[in-house]
């Protein structure tokens, strides 16, 4: 009996759900010329502000949440995300217009890249259940079974918050950062994203270790007027990788914006939920994110370098003389295996 009462539970909150998604803020393509055809670099249109809901919309909130993720007098979501989505190609047929995506262009560091408009980044709501919507209608961009990645492939993430500019984002954001560095630390030997891994807002003040990277573009985390950009995370490998990030990204600037002060070890225990989902329950590799974590916030808060970062910092992972390029590739396929929960297979398919 208890069974039946939990299962009609169940149904009753989807049901709920459901009605809420089926009122409110719909997202919708525009039918702008460009957005369903492969441009070159920079050259697809501007992206829509998706980022106003309904009343409907913010009543889906919790009270809380409401007061710290909505413009003051408005509907307007105060967290802002935009992705890039890298591919080496992407599937025959599937470049077409997304509510989801602003456009597709040629990228030569990777192959090709598929770019969102600026989206609102929420908590756990029938608003946000309609972001991830838009994530499932492009699977067929998105998931790996279909646009493969390689190693050289990234997703860029753009942040910004009404009301702060991206140097005062900036330093809120890198007192939680640790995070970030240590679920993606072999992208620390990419060219076009190591620098300033400290995230230091005094870019005069540091320089860069590597000659062929220009210093305030290939970093970390960019710097700009309107917000930050991670240049960091990897690929995109399935719709549940991209919103697992998605969260992940949300208590990581909800807790710099509305939680200033509170300790790194509070920010880990609001995130570990994620991260166990990430890696599949494996508890060695949670139990090395998180102390990866640690020792990363440390060096970006004091510059001290553990012994069990160093490698990832100084490159070692792909220069040193006993690890090949394909060395390389190997443990990005089965670092990032875990994100879509299969077992990783290189190659293409049709």
């Amino acid at each position: 009996m208890s069974v039946f009462a939990d299962e009609l539970k169940r149904a009753k909150r989807k049901f709920k759900t459901y009605k809420k998604m089926r009122n409110g803020t719909q997202f919708t393509n525009d039918g702008e010329y460009g957005r369903n055809r492969l441009q070159s670099y920079h050259g697809s249109p501007a992206p829509v502000f998706k980022t106003k809901g309904e009343n409907i919309d913010i009543k889906g909130l919790r009270c809380r949440e409401s007061k710290s993720s909505i413009v003051n007098n408005s509907n307007e979501a105060r967290f802002r995300i935009g992705i890039e989505v890298e591919k080496t190609r992407f599937h025959r047929g599937a470049i077409t217009e997304y509510p989801l995506f602003k456009g597709f262009e040629n990228d030569s560091s990777c192959g090709v890249e598929a770019i969102t408009h600026v989206l609102p980044l929420l908590p756990k709501s029938a608003w946000r259940s309609k972001v991830f919507n838009m994530f499932h209608e492009a699977e067929k961009i998105i998931d790996d079974n279909y646009s493969p990645t390689d190693y050289q492939c990234g997703a860029h993430v753009t942040l910004s918050v009404d009301g702060l500019n991206g140097t005062e984002l900036m330093e809120l954001v890198r007192n939680y950062a640790g995070i970030i560095l240590a679920v993606f630390p072999l992208r620390l030997a990419n060219q076009y994203c190591a620098n300033n891994p400290r995230m230091r807002t005094d870019v005069d003040s540091w320089t860069s270790t590597r000659a062929y990277s220009p210093i305030r573009k290939y970093c970390v985390c960019k710097n700009a007027d309107f917000g930050i950009e991670f240049r960091l995370p990897s690929a995109i490998k399935s719709v549940r990788a991209m919103q697992l990030r998605y969260e992940l990204f949300y208590e990581l600037i909800n807790f710099a914006v509305n939680h200033q002060g509170k300790s790194f070890g509070v920010f880990l225990n609001r995130v570990k939920p994620i991260i166990v989902r990430m890696y599949e329950r494996d508890a060695d590799k949670i139990a090395q994110v998180m102390l990866l974590a640690k020792s990363f916030q440390k060096f970006i808060k004091t510059g001290r370098v553990s012994s069990d970062i160093r490698p990832y910092l100084e490159g070692d992972l792909l220069t040193h003389r006993n690890r090949t390029r394909r060395d390389f590739e190997s443990s990005y396929d089965r670092n990032c295996a875990s994100e879509r929960g299969t077992t990783f297979v290189r190659g293409t398919i049709e």
